[in-house]
């Protein structure tokens, strides 16, 4: 898969999403400060709840109310992260959720595919790492969990 870049501008603030095959680089300056942080595909929760937007105080509030929502969407971070992945609001905006969702579907598609050519025990550790994160439901893990301990039983009795 290409790697894809858009930057969002909004006064003298900057985002830059990054969309390479192994992750989202997310890089925010302002005036004051710069940070760059690197999520996983799998760490950006696109099937939850989106996190509530805080409320806008001061400057700021006189700031967002002359100039419009700067927020097109807002996806929550699974754990450790408690905090959200924020898309401004521009005319790239919904190309931009929408190159996320695709590379999150793809990502997910090959987390959740069973390696039967893995040790089952490690396979089922795998499934339980990703329901403990979220990633799969509990339904979706027993399925591949029965699936894995059968074809391990299955190869036993050969």
């Amino acid at each position: 898969m290409a790697s894809a870049v858009f930057i969002q501008e909004a006064g003298a603030a900057s985002q830059t999403l990054r969309f390479e095959d192994g992750g989202l680089v997310v890089t925010q300056s302002d005036a004051r400060s710069a940070r760059e942080i690197t999520l996983s595909y799998l760490d950006i929760d696109l099937e939850g709840p989106a996190p509530a937007e805080p409320e806008a105080r001061g400057l700021k509030r006189v700031l967002s109310a002359l100039t419009g929502p700067r927020i097109h969407a807002r996806f929550a971070l699974f754990a450790p992260r408690r905090d959200a992945l924020v898309v401004w609001q521009d005319a790239q905006a919904p190309e931009v959720v929408s190159e996320l969702k695709r590379r999150w579907r793809e990502a997910r598609r090959r987390a959740v595919a069973v390696d039967f050519h893995a040790a089952p025990r490690r396979e089922i550790a795998r499934f339980e790492t990703l329901l403990t994160r979220g990633i799969v439901s509990a339904e979706e893990c027993a399925a591949a969990v029965a699936r894995i301990a059968a074809r391990a039983t299955a190869g036993c009795d050969q």
